[in-house]
């Protein structure tokens, strides 16, 4: 259980480079999962390369989708 949330520090956030990928694949992600699941929620992550700002260098993005349902 997550008991305490903390707004991310600048470091921790990717580039405005990265963000532009990250934030446009979480866009479309959200749309196929409020369609697909109802009652999903996804989210998607920077893994690798957050600190890149041009175009032509590798950087990793993880999706996490999670539909579980539980019963009473």
């Amino acid at each position: 259980t997550c008991t305490k949330l903390r707004p991310a520090a600048d470091e921790e956030l990717p580039s405005a480079y990265i963000e532009e990928f990250r934030s446009a694949i979480d866009y479309e992600v959200s749309k196929y999962v409020g369609e697909a699941y109802p009652k999903g929620v996804s989210a998607v992550y920077c893994t690798n390369g957050k600190d890149l700002e041009e175009p032509g260098a590798d950087f990793g993005l993880a999706v996490v989708i999670s539909a579980a349902r539980r019963s009473p």
